[in-house]
């Protein structure tokens, strides 16, 4: 017998003698008290995981001496007041961290279980049982002396039990996912991200396989033309200290801004006996740096201009962003309706690394419907990626270009002639031809405007190299009516080009100068007869009145 029965019924034998000891009738006592015990249906833990500890709080209170008469002093010697209850972190033997403090109850009545839950954290503990030591403090009424003329005398204690409740660490599997970061993961891209896979319990994991999941939209699995928000990959059997090294291809949307991305991994595995499990999630970072940038600079052209089929664009591509490009290409993309369709549309430049540049060129045809003015163009930027695949740069560098107005094939260099009112002479226009390649079957023909016309109004000029003169001769008349000044004309060129196609010019305007004659009758000596004439036949006519 411990000392606390004995105090118990060294009290218990007092208080029956002081009841005994009163006369008959006039008194009654009632004692009683709680029986507090603790018990936990929790059983397994885990190593290295937080869980919760339930702890059930009974009272099997004992009555030892009642009174039918006043049943609620019965039921309070058995109940336990003001309950308080705390697991003893400092008196486990294992590495337990206690997250939750002492809790409190209000009352627990005889013949009732009342669970607690604690939140622990288990750390690497080896696998075997463990006790938690559970003070549980409380108060209770101990007797109750019942006298018919005079309130109730109450005896009230403070009880302390000290007990434990048992928690067995299993031996199974714990995971631990290291790693994350891609060495060279861009916005727009892919790359390998490496994990490690450390089996950290105490049990061989078979047929191990990492899941993961992308925690934001920016971030994927798998080719960029086929992108997945999860992926797993099978690791196979994991002893425990044993570690495997795994590699997932993960990518990034064009979009995405430069940052630490997270991504969620989860190890399902079986054990030994074929059972499945799974260890808690955990999440690691994937770095995305900003999308690879280029930009063409310095950018000139050469006849850029209406109807030519071989207009030339030169510029110096530059990679303005952080990361280094592998055999970067550029191509000028062609829209369904542009006026201009590149020949020869794509340019390689190679390796670029940031801050450095590289010269492109690209020939393009300029359609002869083409409308003079700026456009804006567009070209496309490819690059190999570490791993050795294609990329294309979300966005196309646009670029404004000028086309130029059509450039003659011939324009007129001199005009001389020395026609005169009423009278003919020869017209003399001197071409020059601006073209690149010789031609050949060269003609010009002369279209006069009233009052001038030509009875002979076509030349023949035979070859003509690039940059060569030719003087084309026309006969051209003035009518008598024409003032001395200069008309407007034009001429007309058709010759062949080096494919035997044949081209014809616009009209070339032609300016005619008509000049005063320097010969004929004298002007002023007429004049002065037509005068006297006149005058004479006046005369006449007033002597016949």
């Amino acid at each position: 017998m411990n000392c606390r029965r004995a105090t118990v019924l060294v009290l218990s034998a007092l208080l029956v003698s002081a009841a005994l000891a009163l006369p008959a009738g006039a008194n009654t006592v009632i004692i009683g008290e709680p029986d507090i015990t603790a018990t936990s249906p929790t059983g397994t833990v885990q190593a290295s995981e937080e869980t919760t500890l339930t702890v059930a709080v009974t009272n099997d209170g004992e009555l030892e001496r009642g009174d039918q008469r006043n049943p609620r002093f019965e039921d309070r010697v058995t109940t336990a007041r003001n309950v308080r209850v705390e697991v003893v972190e400092s008196g486990i033997d294992a590495p337990v961290d206690v997250k939750t403090g002492t809790q409190t109850l209000g009352r627990l009545p005889t013949s009732q279980t009342t669970p607690l839950e604690y939140r622990i954290e288990v750390g690497a503990a080896e696998p075997g049982t463990y006790r938690v030591p559970v003070r549980i403090e409380y108060s209770h009424t101990r007797s109750v002396v019942v006298d018919e003329f005079e309130q109730p005398e109450f005896t009230t204690v403070t009880r302390t039990v000290r007990t434990s409740v048992q928690i067995r660490v299993e031996a199974r599997p714990q995971f631990q996912v290291t790693g994350g970061d891609a060495d060279s993961l861009f916005a727009g891209d892919t790359d390998r991200l490496s994990l490690t896979v450390e089996n950290t319990g105490t049990r061989t994991a078979t047929d191990t396989r990492l899941d993961l999941s992308a925690g934001a939209p920016a971030v994927f699995f798998g080719p960029t033309d086929a992108p997945q928000r999860q992926t797993g990959v099978f690791v196979g059997r994991l002893a425990p200290g044993e570690q495997r090294e795994v590699s997932v291809r993960v990518g990034a949307t064009g979009d995405a801004a430069p940052g630490s991305y997270p991504v969620q991994t989860n190890v399902v595995f079986e054990n030994p006996n074929g059972v499945t499990g799974s260890a808690d999630p955990q999440t690691v970072g994937v770095t995305v740096g900003a999308e690879r940038r280029f930009a063409l600079r310095n950018v000139e052209t050469e006849r850029f201009r209406v109807d030519e089929s071989k207009a030339q664009i030169t510029a110096d591509l530059a990679n303005t962003g952080e990361a280094p490009a592998r055999q970067v290409v550029v191509r000028m993309q062609n829209a369904p309706d542009s006026p201009v369709t590149p020949t020869n549309g794509e340019s390689a430049v190679g390796d670029l690394a940031p801050g450095e540049s590289a010269p492109v060129s690209f020939t393009i045809s300029v359609a002869q419907d083409a409308e003079p003015g700026t456009n804006s163009f567009a070209f496309a930027v490819e690059y190999e990626n570490a791993a050795g695949n294609v990329r294309t740069v979300g966005d196309p560098i646009r670029q404004a270009l000028t086309i130029e107005p059509r450039m003659q094939s011939f324009v007129v260099t001199d005009v001389s002639t020395e026609v005169s009112p009423g009278g003919s002479a020869n017209l003399d226009v001197t071409l020059r031809y601006n073209g690149e390649e010789p031609v050949s079957a060269v003609n010009a023909r002369l279209f006069p405007t009233d009052p001038l016309s030509s009875a002979d109004d076509g030349a023949f000029l035979g070859q003509m190299a690039p940059g060569e003169t030719a003087t084309a001769t026309f006969a051209v008349s003035a009518g008598s009516s024409a003032l001395p000044k200069t008309y407007d004309s034009s001429v007309q060129v058709r010759y062949d080009d080096t494919d035997g196609d044949t081209q014809f010019t616009d009209g070339l305007p032609v300016g005619v100068s008509v000049s005063q004659s320097d010969g004929g009758p004298p002007v002023v000596p007429i004049a002065v007869g037509a005068v006297i004439v006149l005058a004479g036949g006046a005369y006449v006519l007033l002597r016949r009145r």
